[in-house]
């Protein structure tokens, strides 16, 4: 019986302190805005193309292109215990660490206007070896004539809902080292659901097409994968003021710090353009700037009210004995647990663990 009444007062102690911490921390928000611009081109050399390589190559010219400004707000609130990131310090200091998770899944302001496109021009030859006989039939009379090809793909909108944030992302604030991180990247990208990729192709003889001039030009939800992606850094660092609880920082981004778009198209962009030995001319620039402004979750909520109140009383209409809208009494804000009964309600539930062996 006297087991269990400690047990009891253990439970009700722990829950109390778990309860108080709950309320006395809600989170962060973080709003961010990120611009960002990058053009890339590339030209390869002459060399082997085609089925096999049977064709000579000519020409071949690849560019990216991309102009992006977005804005949007990230909700940390779903509590990590420790530390977010790998191979930090003391990783499971709670005291040390503050990490909360972003979900994910939500829409955000952005203007896009993303392209690759490539040109390429070959002299076709007479192939030769397994499934040349087909090779030959489709190209019959064609035998040494210059073959130009034109492939686009581009997605271009502006919108409160044009942009995505998709995967999770992990907050975390370091207490002694005084820094934020952001874990997992900001997954920001084109929302598939508001924003249309378009393919366009364009194949002519001897001769290339004139600009704008296209076989076939239509939304292809292949596309996708032929486009650079918008914003492609994995984890962002930033020194912050100590004990802060509202903050913003601002970082800017050269060329050499952000990845090249060409780099993470696939076929049918030659595989020969990552190789720079092949390459006769590249031309590579971009810039970006990204800003964070971050506050605690509830410092933000606290302020909403105040915010929408004078439209409230604006619209609001005097009824006969009704209060007038001052009379009303404010609310009392929440306090935090005393210092001493925090510390109390963490010895109780360490003892509780301690007696269920755990």
């Amino acid at each position: 019986m006297q087991l269990r009444r400690r047990l009891a007062a253990l439970l009700i102690a722990g829950g109390a302190w778990t309860g108080a911490m709950a309320q006395a921390s809600q989170g962060w928000v973080v709003e961010f805005t990120w611009n960002y611009e990058a053009q890339s081109t590339r030209t390869l050399r002459e060399g082997r193309t085609g089925p096999g390589g049977a064709d000579t190559r000519i020409s071949a010219t690849a560019d990216a292109r991309i102009a992006v400004q977005a804005r949007g707000t990230m909700a940390f609130t779903d509590k990590l215990r420790g530390a977010a990131a790998v191979n930090m310090p003391d990783s499971r200091n709670e005291q040390r660490y503050d990490s909360w998770r972003f979900k994910g899944g939500r829409p955000a302001f952005a203007s896009i206007d993303v392209a690759a496109q490539l040109d390429q021009a070959a002299r076709l030859n007479q192939a030769d070896g397994e499934g040349a006989n087909l090779v030959n039939a489709e190209r019959k009379g064609l035998i040494g004539r210059v073959q130009h090809e034109r492939l686009r793909v581009e997605a271009k909108a502006a919108g409160d809902d044009a942009g995505w944030l998709g995967d999770h992302a992990d907050l975390q604030i370091d207490r002694v080292a005084n820094k934020l991180m952001i874990v997992n990247r900001i997954d920001l990208q084109p929302n598939r659901k508001a924003v249309k990729a378009t393919r366009s192709f364009v194949k002519r003889m001897d001769k290339p097409a004139a600009a704008g001039e296209w076989d076939r030009s239509a939304p292809d939800e292949e596309a996708w994968r032929l486009l650079p992606e918008i914003m492609r850094l994995d984890k962002f660092e930033f020194d912050i003021p100590p004990g802060a609880d509202q903050f913003t920082v601002t970082r800017q981004y050269e060329a050499n710090q952000l990845p090249d778009p060409l780099d993470s198209l696939g076929w049918p962009f030659p595989s020969d353009l990552g190789d720079a030995s092949k390459l006769r001319d590249r031309q590579y620039r971009a810039r970006a700037t990204l800003t964070l402004s971050v506050r605690r979750r509830a410092a933000s909520e606290a302020a909403s009210p105040a915010v929408a109140a004078p439209a409230a009383a604006a619209d609001a209409t005097p009824q006969p004995g009704a209060a007038p809208p001052g009379a009303a009494p404010k609310p009392e804000p929440a306090k935090a647990p005393p210092s001493g009964a925090t510390d109390e309600a963490i010895d109780a539930v360490r003892k509780l663990r301690g007696l269920l062996g755990r």
